[in-house]
């Protein structure tokens, strides 16, 4: 999946990546002389200007370098009630930790979400597979070589997602194919019968889960499909 992708979607359907938000985009792909072309520009209900980069691999310190300058950009030009907004499929918890300290927002939106979105609204997408986009990912945090993933055809993805009520999309994933920062929950029978649980931060949205249960406190683990 391409920038370009992810730019298109969410220029055209803001609501379904950022609900509740009343974004309105009023800019894309403009210009700033000697700092360079941002992606996107939204204005919401309070007419705050929202400053949009995206990337398509995980996202680096370099980046809310280029969208602190953008920012200057915008201040010299008159603006005011400025945000900058970062979206990538994966933001490592230390950039995290800075773009919080710098004041960027941030928002990690994976593949999967893209192409529920696209099958939504009946919008083609680039062939690129689950699997292959998560060796990326994971080629962006530890530069170790991997072996690529076979290639699946648009139909088997769309036949291995799902939707549940609330629109959210989820995948199943093998053993594979679990992101360095997935989660582990543990479901009980006695106790709670198929219930899973734990606190996610919106910024870690979309998250993989690996799912396990037993019979009894002490009883043997059994696993579960696992979900990205």
């Amino acid at each position: 999946m391409t920038e370009r992708e992810m730019e298109d979607l969410i220029a055209e359907y803001p609501d379904d990546f950022f609900p509740d938000r009343g974004f309105k985009l009023s800019d894309r792909q403009q210009h700033f002389a000697g700092v360079g072309r941002f992606d996107l520009l939204f204005k919401d209900r309070f007419e705050t200007n929202i400053l949009m980069e995206l990337k398509a691999v995980p996202a680096k310190y370099e980046v809310a370098t280029q969208l602190a300058k953008y920012r200057d950009e915008m201040v010299s030009r008159g603006e005011k009630h400025i945000l900058m907004w970062l979206v990538a499929p994966q933001i490592p918890a230390s950039v995290r930790e800075f773009l919080d300290r710098i004041g960027i927002q941030y928002t990690e939106i994976h593949e999967a979400e893209f192409r529920c979105v696209a099958d939504r609204h009946g919008k083609a997408l680039g062939a690129l597979s689950a699997p292959q986009h998560r060796d990326l990912l994971r080629e962006g945090m530890t530069n170790a070589p991997r072996k690529s993933a076979p290639q699946r055809t648009n139909e088997a993805l769309r036949e291995e997602k799902r939707t549940v009520p609330n629109g959210t999309c989820f995948t199943q994933l093998s053993e594979s194919e679990l992101s360095v920062g997935h989660r582990e929950w543990l479901g009980n029978d006695k106790k709670d019968p198929y219930k899973y649980s734990g606190k996610v931060r919106l910024s870690e949205s979309p998250l993989d889960v690996r799912l396990r249960w037993t019979n009894a406190p002490s009883g043997c683990e059994k696993m579960t499909p696992a979900f990205g």
